[in-house]
């Protein structure tokens, strides 16, 4: 497993972590609110995230390869965990 790979892995845990330390602070009102905040989460990243990089000379080919499931990357996966991270934090806090 490469350095990215791994990265997306302890990314995805700590963003999970962070939402369910701040779901009680964020005190959604149902589910939808839980989604719509996700995707919020999802595009501010990966506006952040393209933005830079392309600012910064990265090509767009490139950029798309960390999203790639067939060439190893996982950062599609990553985004996946945190568009649903507000949700699942608020099923784990709603559990305990």
């Amino acid at each position: 497993m490469g350095a990215s790979q791994i990265g997306v892995l302890i990314g995805s845990a700590l963003i999970l972590t962070i939402a369910i330390l701040t779901i009680g602070w964020i005190h959604p009102t149902s589910e939808r609110a839980l989604m719509i905040i996700g995707v919020l989460w999802l595009v501010l990243t990966l506006v952040f995230e393209f933005g830079v990089a392309h600012a910064l000379g990265r090509s767009w080919a490139a950029l798309l390869t960390d999203y790639d499931l067939t060439r190893g990357g996982l950062l599609s996966i990553g985004m996946v965990v945190l568009a649903l991270s507000p949700w699942i934090a608020a099923r784990i806090r709603q559990s305990s």
